[in-house]
């Protein structure tokens, strides 16, 4: 809809309909990535997105190879950054090379960057993501109590964040705070758990509703252990 828009406008309603310099950039494009997107993104790693891609991916698989290098089904751009001659001018620039699509040797050029491209391009399923051990010990770094493996592991059952080992639905998490990763068979935390725990456990009667017992400051842990 991005890519024709202004086609159809024209096809539509004439040329007086034309966006022509009305609109500077079609498409925005940011370096930036704010903390609610990415914790979307985490959302969408789940066994429902195995379904989507397998779906596009059989999709394109079945269009003729004009349609797929047709401008009019996909746009491909190439960001390269870019230093402004002034400094101060812009924190990131973007130059758009125009190319002739009716020219072999052009074409033949950008197909074979795009494959040099594709082939650096390695996906990370489960960037971002915690195991309990770095759970255990950030959170560790913030309360003022013990905090331990055996700590966690009664807090994620209490909180329900995710189904017990063994379980038929392993990926029924809270997705804010735990994702399944169905390759490793294991499961990963959320920044978002950190700080969950850090805010809810920072209260005593908190800490021993959820963990069953009553905290132990760090302090009086560290004691215990030179005692011993």
């Amino acid at each position: 809809m991005l890519m024709n828009f202004e086609q159809l406008l024209v096809e539509e309603f004439g040329t007086d309909m034309a966006l022509l310099d009305q609109v500077g950039v079609a498409l925005q494009f940011s370096a930036l990535r704010p903390h609610q997107q990415e914790e979307a993104l985490r959302r969408l790693q789940s066994a429902a997105l195995e379904d989507v891609r397998d779906y596009i991916q059989t999709f394109r698989a079945g269009l003729a190879p004009e349609i797929l290098d047709s401008s009019q089904y996909s746009l491909r751009v190439f960001l390269i950054p870019k230093l402004a001659n002034n400094p101060n001018a812009a924190d990131l620039s973007v130059e758009f090379v125009a190319y002739d699509p009716n020219s072999p040797t052009e074409m033949e050029h950008l197909q074979k960057i795009t494959a040099l491209i594709r082939a650096k391009t390695v996906p990370v399923a489960s960037k971002g993501l915690l195991k309990p051990k770095a759970v255990v010990t950030r959170v560790q770094e913030t309360l003022p109590f013990n905090f331990t493996m055996d700590t966690h592991t009664r807090c994620w059952k209490h909180y329900a964040v995710r189904p017990p080992w063994g379980s038929k639905n392993p990926e029924s998490t809270k997705a804010d705070f735990c994702i399944y990763d169905e390759f490793a068979q294991d499961y990963g935390y959320t920044e978002a758990w950190v700080k969950f725990l850090c805010e809810k456990l920072v209260e005593p009667a908190e800490f021993q509703v959820a963990v069953g017992k009553s905290p132990v400051s760090t302090l009086s842990a560290q004691a215990l252990i030179l005692n011993d």
